[in-house]
């Protein structure tokens, strides 16, 4: 299509946006000997003017790299955090932007900096204060401490924090926090007006519908999702509409296209209208807080306006070009921010597919209208999706296969909703229309819930050649945009036929995955996982601390193994963070059934009715197994051992077997060998493969076990087993295995 042609302003800006991407991580050397190559080349262009075949495109070429080079160089040398800073202690100056006091030893507090150590700057600093060291209404005071500045880092379970941090604006965290001082400003900054709009908003919209509905409401409106559950986010995610959930240009879209509806019934004419939807956007983005994905659209949708206010022309290319370069002028950070470039690439594959000209032989024939509106429809979703895959598969190990279907599906149901909470804004006390979008919203969850449990539905990247085709999926769709193709529908329908496969061979390689008989054993300084598959049926058992931590690590490993549903999870025992933990698990797992204990005291009866009712929510089945009972998953058998009931603060005391054809593994963790009952020693006395688990107290228990059928001791733990004991078994001929990495320990 070549849709930089006749459009040389987009692509300058493409290929100054290339710059920014690309010397996002170069220091001020680097960027200033890249800078000087063009310089260079410059000069001996204008040095030998005899060289006229090559000087005016070498020339353009070498002024639009330099300008790039340079201008990159100063906005990151300028606004980026000075590395200097690491390690040491300094005194900051600043105001308080944001209080989470969600976790439980300390406040995680976002401070705007207006001085380190007496030098002036503009830098946004992640701060950790010591719990209830700051209230709620601290938020926007001035604030002066002395800390010790540190980078970021990537926790355990993959979490990426440099990008994460560094894309919402923030240089670095402090910690050790002291000589704490807040000083309440009578004069708030402009942000805060617009929280309390926001948050009037959100609590309006609760209060005219329910929580959950008035939630996905300002989720949607406002872009506050603190309080949509995780369910209907993980539901989404599935069925690959979370973007849907993300504000974006399609919100923006909505909006703009409401108020220029009624406006136009009002009779207003259209410059007038222009002139009011810009204002609008403006109040919208700010509104909003400014999101990368929202004023890339409504930069877009004021140069659009602009554009035809001054000449009746508009250009929606050069339009997304000019929006994503002014955002990264202005804020350098947001080249890590995923959602900006995912929204603006799903607009450049939203633009290709609208100038596409494909009905040159479907003029007139009215009868074929609805299939051409299908069609459109479709295509438009198709290369939203295409434009994004490779991102995607930068980001992200699994994808669903019918993003571009839901999205046409719930597009529209998602608009109906958006426009019915914005006249129950207006209208909700003259016309209590709130329950009729309670059932709206609940239908659009229901649908979401229904399609996501279809297991197969979300598959795995965790392929090479899944991941091989994508990047030749991608260079085909980039081609398709850039190169001039006579035959634009072999074009399209080549690239259909390359997403297909993808798709197929993505759903096979999970199938297999899924059908793969197999235990897998994974230890972690965490806990310790197996993973048992048999009959396509998935079994996750998960043994340790628990937590968000713990519900992390379990997703980030079944991502890892490239499963995308589990039909069981199992918690051998109750700690004191097992709510929490199933909690977070099923926001990121889709999970059918979660498997516990029977409770036996009223601690654990507490634990399990608050667990009850969060599963209920997600549509997770909830079984209790009882003492010394066998769970057959398959052609794999499960039996607990040493059930203890739960003590507030301590870990429980793990024990269980299982049995693979006439194979029997015993796990133990957590114990000490004097305190087990006699069933479980007499299992470790006739057991041939042991595990010892990874978390538990200091004592070797196995140092003093001389279990004499043993074969085979797996730790994931290297101090678990001292070097006697390691050198006993070794010498009665049994195997003792270290385990760093996941094993299959039955296939």
């Amino acid at each position: 299509m070549n849709i930089l042609r006749k459009r040389p302003l987009s692509l300058i800006l493409c290929i100054m946006l290339g710059g920014f991407s690309l010397f996002a991580d170069f220091d001020i050397v680097d960027k200033l000997l890249i800078a000087a190559i063009p310089l260079v080349s410059s000069l001996v262009i204008f040095a030998f003017k005899d060289i006229k075949w090559s000087r005016n495109i070498l020339l353009h070429i070498s002024l639009f790299a330099l300008c790039a080079s340079v201008l990159l160089s100063a906005l990151w040398s300028a606004l980026y955090f000075p590395t200097e800073y690491y390690g040491e202690t300094v005194d900051i100056d600043g105001r308080i932007m944001e209080i989470d006091s969600d976790g439980t030893y300390s406040d995680k507090v976002t401070v705007k900096c207006k001085s380190i150590s007496g030098k002036k700057c503009n830098y946004t600093v992640i701060c950790y204060f010591d719990k209830n060291a700051l209230i709620s209404n601290d938020i926007y005071s001035k604030i002066s401490f002395t800390g010790k500045v540190v980078e970021f880092e990537n926790g355990e379970s993959g979490f990426d924090a440099k990008a994460y941090y560094t894309a919402q604006g923030c240089s670095a965290k402090v910690e050790d926090i002291t000589e704490i001082t807040v000083e309440t400003s009578a004069k708030l900054p402009i942000k805060a007006y617009f929280d309390n709009l926001s948050s009037s908003i959100e609590t309006r919209l609760k209060l005219l519908t329910n929580f959950e509905t008035g939630a996905l409401l300002t989720a949607l409106i406002t872009g506050n999702r603190n309080d949509l559950d995780g369910n209907t986010r993980l539901n989404f995610s599935r069925i690959g509409i979370s973007h849907i959930l993300a504000l974006s240009g399609m919100h923006l879209a909505i909006l703009s296209i409401a108020i220029t509806r009624l406006l136009s019934i009002l009779g207003v004419a259209k410059k007038p209208r222009t002139v009011i939807l810009i204002l609008i956007t403006l109040f919208y983005m700010a509104l909003t807080g400014f999101p990368s994905s929202v004023v890339r659209a409504g930069i877009m949708l004021i140069i659009t306006g602009l554009l035809y206010l001054l000449s009746h022309r508009t250009d929606a290319v050069t339009s997304l070009f000019i929006s994503v370069f002014l955002i990264l002028v202005f804020s350098p950070h947001a080249v890590y921010d995923l959602s900006l470039w995912l929204s603006a690439f799903a607009t450049l594959g939203v633009i290709v597919a609208a100038e596409i000209d494909l009905d040159k032989n479907d003029t007139g024939k009215s009868g074929k209208k609805i299939l051409i509106w299908l069609r459109d429809g479709l295509m438009v979703s198709i290369f939203a999706f295409g434009a994004t895959f490779a991102i995607c598969l930068l980001r992200f190990d699994a994808f669903s296969i019918v993003s571009a279907i839901t999205t046409m599906i719930f597009a529209p149901l998602i608009e109906v909703l958006v426009y019915g909470g914005l006249v129950l804004l207006v209208v909700g006390e003259i016309i209590p229309f709130g329950g009729i979008l309670v059932f709206w919203a609940d239908l659009i969850k229901e649908l979401a819930e229904l399609i996501s449990d279809i297991a197969w539905i979300q598959v795995s990247a965790n392929s090479f050649a899944v991941k091989l085709l994508i990047i030749l999926f991608s260079i085909g769709f980039l081609a398709f945009m850039l190169l001039p193709i006579k035959n634009k529908r072999r074009a399209i329908a080549v690239l259909l036929i390359m997403l297909a496969t993808t798709f197929a061979v993505a759903e096979v390689y999970t199938l297999f995955l899924r059908y793969d008989d197999k235990i897998t054993y994974s230890a972690n300084a965490n806990g310790d996982i197996f993973l048992m598959r048999s009959g396509g049926r998935i079994t996750l058992i998960y043994s340790g601390k628990q937590g968000d931590k713990g519900a992390r690590i379990i997703a980030q490993y079944l991502n890892e193994s490239g499963i995308t549903y589990v039909d069981n999870l199992l918690i051998p025992n109750y700690t004191y963070t097992t709510p929490q933990f199933l909690e977070s698990a099923l926001d990121l797992v889709k999970i059918r059934r979660v498997i516990l204990p029977k409770p036996t005291t009223d601690d654990e009866i507490g634990q399990a009715v608050v667990i009850s009712d969060f599963l209920s929510l997600s549509g997770a089945e909830m079984v209790f197994t009882y003492d010394g009972e066998t769970l057959v998953f398959g052609e794999y058998a499960y039996r607990s051992y040493n059930r203890n009931p739960y003590k507030y603060g301590e870990y429980p005391e793990n024990a269980f077997q299982i049995t693979a054809d006439e194979n029997k593994y015993a796990y133990v963790s957590a114990c000490n060998y004097e305190e087990l009952n006699a069933e479980t020693k007499m299992l470790l006395f006739n057991s041939q493969n042991v595990f010892v688990g990874t978390v538990g107290n200091t004592k070797y228990y196995l140092f003093d076990m001389h279990l004499p059928l043993v074969k085979h001791i797996y730790y994931g733990d290297e101090g678990r087993i001292k070097e006697e004991a390691d050198n006993f078994y070794k010498n009665k001929g049994a195997s003792t295995q270290y385990v760093k990495t996941p094993i299959d320990i039955y296939d």
